[in-house]
This record gives structure tokens, C-alpha cells and sequence, in this order.
């Protein structure tokens, strides 16, 4: 009888065992983010868990540890944007089927913008958020990441008009744009003396980032309009 109980014991601790350990496993797994939903991880490869600027990103494309879209997929969506606007409208041939890029100047008196867009598609609802700031905004938002002051990062993004606070109230954030390594993509620029685009996309798959050159006077209003999806303008802020 006594052995039986203690074969019982070794039975209940080996299957607690097993049970806890792969949670362990992914809880210290060096590929996991926070910031990617179960979605994410359940998509196969090839499934697509964001747009950017009217292209697909596959989950192949992200670097999951940081939510980073490869640099590789976006300099081929560039040039493949560029090659699509020197086409004469054939576009029944084009699965990728983008509106025309629409850019507009700063108005006279601001130096940095906030654009927000909406955008719908199969199995997939996405929030894209352009930050252009100058060169010395983009050195002092990195150093409140660097130094996790989240306080100064909220007062770094406010003061645009139209006020963009409910863009920077969203749970996570900052948490998001700090777990992303973002500082050190925005350094990538300004370190070379340029302003600097900081992109935050959401979608049920979970968070992107990327920072990325910026001229200092043009903002992108382009829109998806297509039979895949479509993009809508939410909001335009000044500064």
C-alpha cells in the first residue's frame, strides 16, 4: 500500500512536471516577445500580420525577439513601389494593387507631424502610426528609452495639434517601443546627422516598429485602395 502511494506521488510530480516546463521553456525562450499575440506564433511562415505601404509583410519578415520588420523586405517594398508607379495602369495584372503615393509639405510654422490610418483586410485589422520628428526629438525619445523615463517619452509625443493623445495612451506603448530596441534604430539616423520616421504598427498579430530616414518636409498620406484592403486617414497632427 505504501508503495503504491509513493508511485502515486512520482506519477503526480512527473506530470506537474511536464505540464510546467514547456510554459518555462517559452517564458525564457531568447525568440519570445511580449508584444506578438498568440496569432503570431499560431501563423505559419508565409501568413501575412501587417502591411507597409501597400505590400504584405509575412511573419517570415519580422524579427520576432524585437518586432522589427527586416530592413531586406523593406528596401524590396521601396523599389518595388517605385518600379509600380512607372507602370501605365495595367493594374488588373498586379495582385499588390497600391493607390498612388500621396505626399504633403509640413504646413509653414511646424517641424514634425503625427499621421495615424486605419486599415481592413482578411483576417486582419491594423493601426499604422508615423511619428517624423526632427534630429534632436528622435536623440531625446531615445534616451527616455534608454533610461526608461516613460513620463518624458509621453511629453516628447505631446504638444501636436491636433492633440495625439489617444495615440500615446495606448496600454504598452512605450513598453513596446523599449522591448523593440527602438532607441537604437532611431540612433541609426540621427548618429548620421538626419531627421528621423518612426513607424508603430498594430495589428491582432501584435506590434511593429521601424525607424527609418525622413527628408523634414514631406509627409505620406498615401491609402491602401484595393480589392485586398482598404486604408482610411484617421488623423493628422502638427508640431
Amino acid at each position: 500500500m505504501k508503495s503504491k502511494k509513493i508511485a502515486l506521488s512520482l506519477l503526480a510530480i512527473v506530470m506537474v512536471m511536464v505540464t510546467c516546463i514547456p510554459s518555462y521553456a517559452h517564458i525564457n525562450d531568447n525568440n519570445y516577445n511580449p508584444r506578438l499575440t498568440s496569432l503570431f506564433y499560431k501563423a505559419d511562415d508565409n501568413e501575412i500580420v501587417a502591411y507597409y505601404d501597400g505590400q504584405p509583410i509575412q511573419k517570415k519578415d519580422i524579427v520576432v525577439k524585437t518586432g522589427e520588420i527586416k530592413e531586406s523586405r523593406i528596401i524590396e517594398i521601396k523599389n518595388s513601389n517605385k518600379s509600380l508607379k512607372k507602370i501605365d495602369i495595367n493594374l488588373d495584372e498586379v495582385k499588390t494593387n497600391v493607390q498612388s503615393s500621396v505626399s504633403d509639405y509640413i504646413p509653414s510654422g511646424y517641424t514634425e507631424a503625427v499621421v495615424v490610418k486605419h486599415l481592413g483586410a482578411p483576417n486582419l485589422n491594423q493601426k499604422t502610426t508615423d511619428h517624423y520628428l526632427t534630429n534632436d526629438t528622435g536623440k531625446e525619445l531615445a534616451g527616455t528609452l534608454d533610461f526608461d523615463l516613460r513620463s518624458q517619452f509621453i511629453w516628447l509625443l505631446s504638444g501636436f495639434i491636433p492633440t495625439v493623445g489617444p495615440v500615446i495612451t495606448v496600454t504598452g506603448f512605450f513598453t513596446s517601443a523599449r522591448d523593440a530596441d527602438l532607441a537604437k534604430k532611431i540612433r541609426t539616423q540621427t548618429d548620421r546627422g538626419y531627421d528621423v520616421m518612426w513607424r508603430c504598427i498594430e495589428t491582432n498579430y501584435g506590434t511593429f516598429h521601424t525607424a527609418e530616414y525622413w527628408g523634414g518636409r514631406y509627409i505620406d498620406l498615401s491609402l491602401i485602395d484595393s480589392n485586398y484592403a482598404t486604408e482610411v486617414l484617421v488623423a493628422v497632427s502638427y508640431r
